[in-house]
């Protein structure tokens, strides 16, 4: 049981710390911001789903880019271009 706990708290806490060190305006010489990851980590039964779930939100909203294909001009395009 407490392999577990600390295996998901070590897991928060990566989770937490990535958000934070990617973050270029939060202070990385506060102290508070480092005591919030600690207690993020150490309350991961409450934090991790919630993180968990914006991100699954976050991914849903983002639209969807279509593949990358070269773009092609075609006869059709070259006409339209020339008569535009």
């Amino acid at each position: 049981m407490l392999i577990t706990y600390l295996m998901f708290s070590g897991l928060t806490f990566s989770v937490v710390l990535q958000a934070f060190l990617k973050d270029h305006l939060a202070s990385k010489q506060d102290t508070a911001a480092w005591v919030f990851i600690i207690v993020a980590s150490a309350i991961w039964p409450l934090t991790l789903p919630c993180i968990i779930r914006s991100k699954l939100r976050a991914a849903k909203l983002q639209p969807t880019l279509p593949s990358a294909q070269p773009f092609q001009i075609t006869q059709a395009h070259a006409t339209q271009a020339q008569e535009g």
